[in-house]
């Protein structure tokens, strides 16, 4: 297919055209990322004015500047930035005030409908401001009645609604050009910015106190090409938009033949935001890969405000770091080209025991049940090496009761195919003395189905993750020492342990990623991603009190990472207290090259979110001291 050549508008200045000379080639655009940001522009509006990574950046100062300091953007600054926006600049309302009896926006009715619904709406999705995991906000605008009932909410009236780490302004973009323009502004009036896509956000990457968010959410362009050509893949592929959420990428597969586009397992995640960016799991990556190896061209906005397209031949360091290591660190993306497949299938089988008395799968006491999880661990590692992923819990439920459930689902098996592959599985099960019938796998569904885009709800949960190696497998004392620490952490710690067994060794799954990407040593290792989850009720927990539930929780997930060496941990499911995050979420082997890139197309550290890429040069500096987003974002003493 021809590519259709990207519209980049002539600049006056030498050093522009010099730089778009070298930067900005012909890849394929969207309408709406053909219409930029250019000299006319800047020339009305000098804030918007372009940067120059060649140039060493003028130091603004410790802070970002912040609302009420004297070089906060003036009313009339901020108004002719909308001007210039097309009126896309909100300064919205957080969704909780309805629910505070003394905010201007109070509305019983409202609050209502949020606190019971809004799980079946597009409410929280659709809000410019909203997080689905509230605590890294700092929690000062809960969604709950005002007699404190509701999700996070106690026995006790919430405290007034405040804005918090809520970002101040958001840019509602829908071009390029709103996109340039906010990072502009940003980087010229020294303002802390943040991006949001749907909300997905478990470690505050999309909020902070005082800031400007690059709200990308309604960037929905697609476009299938069945036979797309570039220097390194040829074959299928499709565009999609920044916007595009898992359900509609699924509706786009059945509205073009039933091809197959790894998506993310949660309807209404982003595909083309942090879940791509950071790596990217879900149904088929031991079949298709992880979203990032997915991507073979990228357009993004970079800090200095170019519009510039990515890929194997042209920004190779930029394509490079992006897919797989570029949540929150390297530019905005505005729409990405992601291999396409032929369809696909998936049968499922669902298992599950407890120590609840007269329920299937029931056993006898605890002891039976741990060595039924430990005879199913250690099977499987077999589950990733036959194309599947399995999605499975391990639960306390009080008075020294345990559940275990999973989900596995094997793309392009049969029915038979699954239970042989099962049969030894079930044979160490009954073993172990867990009294199950081999259960019957589901009729093959294809992967392309319709799907709806509703049913999220807010959460406070916390995630420290792992991704245990699959030399683990190999070593049978070692692994017997990860199972022991999985064990105390839900049966002393009370914490849920949630597992997903699958395959990413680009070897030997999917299609070549070339050129290689930045995905994580860890991820490539990997033969389960496994988090342990924290729901305590943060939000009535004093300082002191917050900061012994995080020391709790590292301890917990510490044992489980002590015993998994040569592991890593996930981004986009990992906890901002992550300990030597840079190995674990990155590997020492490749940040530095990371660092590097960083450098390069971002010397004014504008783009920042916790443990991203280059964030230990900058601290938030909360007046609680917990580790939220609602303060200042300011340089490290030391950087």
């Amino acid at each position: 297919m021809k590519r259709a050549n990207s519209i980049i508008h002539g600049a006056a200045a030498t050093a522009r055209l010099l730089f778009l000379a070298a930067h900005a080639v012909a890849g394929l655009t969207f309408p709406y990322e053909t219409v930029q940001l250019d000299e006319t522009d800047v020339a009305a509006f000098p804030a918007v004015s372009f940067g120059n990574t060649s140039a060493p950046p003028v130091p603004l100062g410790e802070c970002r500047s912040f609302p009420g300091d004297a070089d906060w953007p003036g009313e009339a600054e901020w108004a002719a930035l909308d001007d210039l926006l097309d009126g896309r600049l909100l300064r919205p309302t957080p969704l909780g005030a309805a629910c505070d009896p003394a905010h201007a926006a109070y509305d019983a009715a409202r609050c209502e409908s949020l606190v019971r619904d809004a799980s079946r709406t597009r409410a929280l999705l659709d809000d410019p401001l909203t997080v689905l995991t509230v605590w890294p906000q700092g929690d000062t605008c809960r969604v709950v009645l005002p007699t404190g009932s509701g999700p996070g909410g106690g026995a006790d009236p919430p405290p007034p609604c405040t804005r918090g780490g809520f970002p101040e302004y958001v840019v509602n973009a829908t071009t390029a050009r709103h996109v340039q323009a906010a990072v502009n502004f940003a980087r010229n009036r020294n303002l802390r910015l943040v991006v949001k896509n749907t909300g997905h956000d478990f470690g505050g990457r999309s909020v902070g106190a005082g800031s400007l968010s690059v709200w990308t959410h309604h960037l929905k362009d697609s476009r299938y090409m069945a036979n797309y050509d570039s220097a390194f893949y040829s074959g299928r592929a499709m565009q999609l938009g920044a916007g595009i959420e898992a359900w509609e990428m699924s509706n786009l597969m059945v509205d073009h033949g039933g091809i197959t586009i790894t998506a993310p397992g949660c309807s209404t995640v982003g595909g083309v935001g942090g879940w791509m960016l950071g790596g990217g799991h879900t149904t088929i990556t031991s079949s298709h890969g992880l979203g990032a190896d997915q991507v073979v061209e990228l357009n993004v906005v970079t800090a200095d405000g170019s519009f510039v397209t990515a890929n194997g031949t042209h920004n190779t360091d930029l394509f490079w770091a992006l897919r797989g290591s570029g949540v929150g660190s390297f530019g905005i993306v505005t729409s990405a080209v992601f291999k396409a497949y032929a369809p696909v299938s998936i049968t499922g089988v669902q298992l599950q025991w407890q120590t609840t008395a007269g329920t299937s799968g029931t056993v006898v006491d605890k002891e039976t049940f741990w060595r039924g999880i430990n005879a199913y661990f250690k099977f499987g590692i077999n589950v990733g090496l036959a194309n599947g992923v399995d999605f499975n819990y391990i639960r306390k439920q009080g008075n020294d009761t345990y559940s275990f459930t999973t989900s596995i689902s094997f793309p392009g098996k049969t029915p038979d195919q699954v239970s042989d592959h099962l049969a030894p599985l079930m044979r160490s099960l009954q073993a172990a003395g867990v009294n199950m019938t081999s259960p019957l796998p589901a009729q093959p569904r294809p992967y392309a189905s319709r799907r709806g885009g509703t049913g999220d709800s807010l959460g406070n949960a916390r995630y420290a993750s792992r991704l245990w190696p699959r030399s683990l497998w190999a070593d049978e004392a070692g692994f017997a020492r990860a199972m022991a620490a999985v064990r105390a952490s839900v049966e002393e710690g009370g914490y849920t342990f949630h597992g997903l067994l699958m395959n990413t060794d680009p070897d030997t799954v999917g299609t070549p990623v070339v050129p290689p990407n930045s995905v994580s040593p860890g991820w490539r290792a990997a033969a389960m991603h496994a988090s342990v989850q924290d729901s305590t009720a943060l939000a009535h927990l004093t300082p002191a009190d917050f900061h012994a539930a995080n020391e709790r929780l590292l301890k917990y997930s510490g044992a489980i990472r002590a015993a998994t060496p040569g592991g890593g941990a996930y981004i986009n499911e990992g906890y901002s207290l992550e300990p030597g995050w840079q190995d674990n979420f990155y590997g020492l082997v490749v940040y530095p090259r990371l660092l590097r890139v960083k450098r390069d197309v971002d010397p004014w550290g504008l783009f920042w979110a916790p443990t991203a890429v280059g964030s230990e040069a900058w601290e938030v500096r909360t007046v609680d001291k917990r580790p939220t987003q609602n303060g200042r974002l300011c340089r490290q003493t030391w950087a």
